[in-house]
């Protein structure tokens, strides 16, 4: 896949404040303002379905081997697609599009040099008139081999997207496994309901995780992972906005 820019690269100790308190609304150092890139919040309303505050994004994955968590998670329906055959709602209040995706990479290969921080860092905005998130996984081949196996090389399993529902613009998730709920997510005060969920996985509990994130009416495309033996984490922020 096409690589644009070097990606930008923050401090272990700068990540861990940045993941850990990314919910707390305090001026963040100027060396870490590319984190996070203010809009303005919303209240909450009497709606039932979430109204989304800006700096909580609506879903959020995370590999190793792959956790969801989401405003709102609708249970599954059918999908038209023979290859992510679950698809859930994001029931966010009002019509929602696609805004941006925020890729966040962990190295964690010994060999990194001490000048290497081995986290990296990169935003891709949403501009085009159909955009989607599509993510491909990879199994382990034998239980610590670390040689690793795409699950399908020519479909992806993950995929998020735009679709109208009565009438109403959605947020709208589909893969090829059903997603688990485990636990509750991080809850507000306004009460967005926020729950976690992890994806059944694949023969033999192998371990699995994200081998490649792709854009579709992005305005930069996504970097290629690590690849074969090299041990790393991904995470994967997606916001959206209303229109």
């Amino acid at each position: 896949m096409k690589q644009d820019k070097p990606l930008k690269k923050v401090s272990r100790r700068s990540f861990t404040k940045a993941i850990t308190g990314p919910l707390v609304i305090t001026p963040l150092a100027p060396t870490l303002s590319f984190l996070h890139t203010p809009h303005a919040t919303t209240k909450r309303t009497t709606s039932s379905p979430a109204v989304i505050k800006d700096h909580i994004p609506p879903l959020t994955f995370s590999d190793g081997s792959l956790e969801v968590e989401a405003h709102n998670l609708s249970d599954p329906g059918s999908s038209q697609s023979p290859h992510r055959q679950k698809k859930y709602k994001v029931q966010v209040s009002g019509n929602q599009k696609l805004d941006r995706v925020k890729l966040i990479v962990i190295r964690e290969s010994r060999d990194i040099p001490s000048s290497d921080t081995g986290v990296d860092v990169v935003v891709s905005e949403f501009r085009g008139p159909s955009p989607q998130l599509k993510i491909w996984l990879e199994y382990e081949e034998s239980p610590g081999s670390g040689r690793y196996k795409l699950v399908d090389r020519d479909n992806h399993q993950i995929e998020v997207r735009n679709e109208s529902i009565g009438g109403i613009n959605q947020l709208v998730l589909e893969t090829d496994k059903k997603l688990n709920r485990t636990r509750n997510g991080h809850q507000r005060p306004e009460m967005i309901n926020r729950n976690i969920y992890m994806h059944e996985g694949y023969d033999n509990d192998r371990l699995f995780r994200i081998n490649k994130v792709e854009v579709v009416g992005g305005t930069k495309n996504l970097p290629t992972l690590p690849s074969g033996a090299e041990r790393y984490k991904v995470i994967v922020l997606v916001w959206s906005k209303s229109v």
